[in-house]
């Protein structure tokens, strides 16, 4: 079908769950490799696995098993019409569409194979099987397809596995982030994970557990949190983002990636996301987040610290010392705005950053009330798009739309009217 071959066979349970591998091999990095198996194993793995258990009337639809290495071997069947009781009333177009479609494809047994389609049914059987091990005879029908184990053999397995997912439904997003190659958004977030030292490799600290260990043995850590949401818990003490941040993020500087490439200005952020774009596009999408990152870097003291080691990101995430950049949403509200400076006054990032952040970006603090910041349920607002408009009203211009202006003077003035002095 189009230009992959591939056979359709059936396989054991128990071979499935003894030779088909987790879809690890599908990104080169290891980092991102143990991040796609955790959404395998912690997604529908044991519900599937009590379904075969207990459902006696139990049926999957096919997997579709990428083979690469070894040496397989396809030998095709011949078939003689009349042994099989193809008798002159089956049409001889039917017959001969036959020859070479039936036959054995033998596998050496050091061949790879891993689901390309179906890792949560993989995972599944073998929860089932260890409790069950009877059901180890029955038969699942497998597709296989062929892998190359070189960047291109990998590119086209990842495509396979997310247009396998989207035709069936709709993919979770952290799926789209790991695997998908015709999202330029989602390649260009896997370009800064593993090409933009700035985030990727961090300083040696302590392990990052809270202050009670900062003493412990150091190591080197990076600051993004692998991770299936775009929020940031105590538990993620090192990190500055999150991969889900970071997609967004590249979604929110599209402007800036269209204002130094004149391809990218032909094609909007909806045409990115449907439809990979040329290097040129691509490598202007993560120009532009890596410009943001250093220039914050550049900009805010709190963040030079941290990358130096001397503050950890959680220190900042806390009710008395509350930072704008080191909470996802405060992030996104920045970039918003710096892409507006961009596109609609010409500023570069670096004088869009510095002009946005020569204010107080502590959300503790009194101004930050009811923006981002909930002081009696001591909890972050959702309401990104009022940061955005904070942040470029402190700094002297309008809001994005005058819808959004006229929101934020509402709340500047109830703010306004709440205080004991009026101010």
């Amino acid at each position: 079908m189009g230009d992959r071959y591939y056979y359709a066979t059936a396989m054991k349970l128990r071979d499935i769950a003894a030779r088909v591998h987790p879809p690890d091999e599908v990104h080169e990095r290891e980092r991102l490799s143990r991040w796609i198996q955790r959404q395998v194993v912690e997604g529908h793995a044991p519900d599937i696995g009590e379904y075969l258990k207990h459902q006696p009337q139990r049926f999957f639809s096919a997997l579709v098993v990428a083979v690469y290495g070894g040496k397989p071997k396809w030998t095709e069947v011949a078939l003689r019409s009349a042994e099989v009781g193809l008798d002159d009333e089956f049409p001889s177009d039917d017959r001969e569409s036959l020859e070479g479609d039936i036959g054995v494809l033998r596998l050496r047994g050091y061949e790879r194979l891993f689901a390309v389609d179906g890792q949560h049914r993989v995972e599944g059987i073998k929860l089932a099987l260890a409790e069950r091990p009877e059901i180890g005879d029955e038969e699942v029908c497998a597709l296989f397809v062929g892998h190359a184990d070189t960047p291109e053999g990998e590119e086209r397995t990842r495509r396979l596995f997310t247009t396998l997912n989207k035709t069936a439904k709709r993919v979770a997003e952290k799926q789209i982030i790991a695997l998908d190659e015709d999202d330029g958004f989602a390649v260009a977030t896997r370009n800064v994970v593993d090409r933009f030292d700035l985030l990727s490799s961090g300083p040696e600290v302590g392990p990052c557990a809270g202050d009670r260990e900062r003493n412990a043995v150091k190591k080197r850590v990076g600051f993004i949190a692998l991770k299936d949401t775009g929020g940031l818990s105590r538990k993620d003490a090192c990190a500055v983002t999150t991969i889900v941040t970071l997609y967004h993020l590249c979604q929110d500087l599209y402007p800036v990636a269209q204002a130094s490439c004149p391809e990218a200005r032909q094609l909007r952020a909806v045409d990115i996301k449907n439809r990979r774009p040329t290097d040129e596009v691509l490598d202007a999408i993560y120009e532009s987040v890596c410009a943001f990152w250093t220039s914050c870097s550049e900009s805010i003291e709190e963040f030079r610290e941290v990358l130096d080691g001397k503050e950890m990101p959680v220190e900042l995430r806390t009710n008395d010392r509350n930072h704008l950049l080191f909470r996802p949403i405060g992030q996104r509200a920045l970039a918003k705005a710096v892409a507006v400076l961009v596109r609609r006054n010409g500023h570069t990032v670096s004088t869009a950053v510095e002009t946005l952040t020569a204010q107080d970006l502590w959300l503790h603090s009194a101004e930050w009330q009811e923006i981002l910041w909930d002081p009696i349920q001591e909890k972050m607002k959702m309401s990104m798009g009022l940061a955005e408009s904070f942040l470029l009203h402190r700094a002297g211009f309008d809001a994005r739309t005058n819808a959004s202006q006229k929101k934020l003077d509402g709340v500047l003035a109830r703010a306004a009217e709440a205080r004991p002095d009026g101010a």
